[in-house]
């Protein structure tokens, strides 16, 4: 009886498709957090939540910082061109969002584009990331672009883009911006 019910069940599909693959179908509504963290007193300082170190360990520039205001969030960003070495381009940036809901944002966004049958979403994955529900969406099939967003509960949260464009292997980007955003989280909470 058990391997008839083992033999049946094969056939049929799974009841949910992995969420790192990027044909699986996502909610599209982002899912909540438990314990919020109010990114209200960081809004300022973005550039204060990763350090020369952490960046440099990173794989992206510690210097040619730039801090600006763009679309509702505060945004610090690194970036250099290395046109004489192995990475020709890198940039980091991360956003602080105190409104806008930025979580919620990259499902729908990822969501409109398979709607539309856009090429955009390359890659989208769901992650945990110090207790908070994150996401990445990787744009390009070399990995050289991601961006990572963490949820950080009532309307908050963070988003790191990275771009790093090599010549002579995939950069595992998304890997190193769900890090960064460990490593932002961290700061925060300190």
């Amino acid at each position: 009886m058990a391997a008839l019910a083992g033999c049946t069940a094969t056939p049929a599909p799974p009841p949910r498709p992995p969420t790192s693959s990027p044909t699986s179908e996502m909610p599209s509504v982002a899912p909540s957090v438990s314990r919020p963290v109010d990114l209200g007193p960081y809004y300022d300082q973005p550039c204060s939540l990763l350090n020369a170190q952490q960046l440099t360990e990173l794989g992206f520039p510690a210097d040619d910082q730039i801090e600006d205001e763009q679309d509702g969030a505060r945004v610090c960003a690194w970036s250099r061109d290395n046109s004489n070495t192995d990475a020709s381009f890198t940039l980091l940036s991360i956003s602080i969002y105190t409104t806008g809901d930025p979580l919620a944002a990259a499902y729908q966004k990822f969501n409109s584009d398979r709607a539309e049958d856009k090429w955009q979403t390359i890659a989208f994955g769901e992650h945990t990331v110090r207790g908070l529900p994150a996401v990445t969406r990787g744009d390009r099939d070399d990995g050289s672009q991601c961006e990572a967003t963490v949820g950080a509960g009532n309307g908050q949260g963070i988003v790191i883009l990275g771009h790093l464009y090599t010549y002579n292997e995939k950069p595992e980007l998304c890997d190193r911006l769900v890090t960064a955003a460990e490593l932002v989280v961290d700061a925060v909470r300190r």
